[in-house]
């Protein structure tokens, strides 16, 4: 099973990078960026594949608040996903221009901004199956649980997290971008591409943050009322 754990793995950092990747689209040409998104539906598809598991439990079993939050946040993602994925091929100036679709300024709007909303799901999606993800690549390199001053260091690092990356949610305009309201803030790439990455990497650390711990707590309390 070890080696389809570390595929799997993989796979998923290969999409946070072409999704980062995506994000900055005046950091590339039109092509690179249209070509980056392929490649992040056809992971995404893969990752879809790997857990279908999951979509045939759907209706089966009880909806504790844990198991709602995860079902609403993948709900979400998968309308972003899916909104993306359409208004790429209604908007495409490379690699689907054959289909000569002419719906550019609504499917353009449409586009930015499932993108932008793709950022807090995915990240609510990681947090909540981080557990999850730490499981799997402890499989992979033998390592068997942290200990009391490594679960202290990692949340501190997480409380860091959330400050650079509600800093970053301020200076990279997130709000208003959620909001598709106008937004003039245009970020200098031949002056620091890396500090792009690096916020919007914050951006969703502390989303993922959030999504941890926010699951954790529901499940701490559904225990404590049980």
């Amino acid at each position: 099973m070890k080696p389809l754990y570390a595929l799997r793995l993989v796979l998923d950092t290969l999409s946070a990078i072409l999704f980062l990747v995506g994000l900055a689209y005046w950091w590339q040409d039109n092509l690179t960026h249209e070509l980056a998104g392929c490649g992040l539906l056809l992971l995404l598809f893969a990752h879809a594949s790997f857990n279908r598991h999951w979509y045939g439990s759907v209706a089966k079993g009880q909806y504790p608040p844990k198991r709602i939050l995860n079902a609403t946040i993948i709900a979400l993602l998968l309308v972003s996903m899916a909104v993306l994925m359409v208004s790429s091929v209604l908007i495409s100036k490379d690699v689907f221009a054959f289909l000569g679709v002419r719906f550019r300024p609504t499917a353009r709007q449409a586009h930015v901004l499932a993108a932008y909303w793709a950022i807090p799901f995915i990240a609510l999606h990681i947090g909540t199956r981080w557990t999850v993800v730490m499981n799997a690549i402890g499989r992979l390199s033998g390592f068997r649980g942290a200990d009391r001053r490594t679960t202290m260091i990692l949340r501190a690092a997480s409380i860091v997290l959330l400050a650079f990356g509600l800093i970053s949610t301020i200076e990279m305009g997130l709000g208003p971008k959620l909001l598709l309201q106008p937004n003039l803030d245009m970020w200098d790439f031949n002056d620091e591409a890396v500090g792009f990455f690096a916020r919007y990497a914050a951006i969703i650390g502390m989303f993922g943050v959030i999504g941890h711990y926010g699951s954790g707590g529901l499940r701490i309390a559904r225990s404590t009322k049980n």
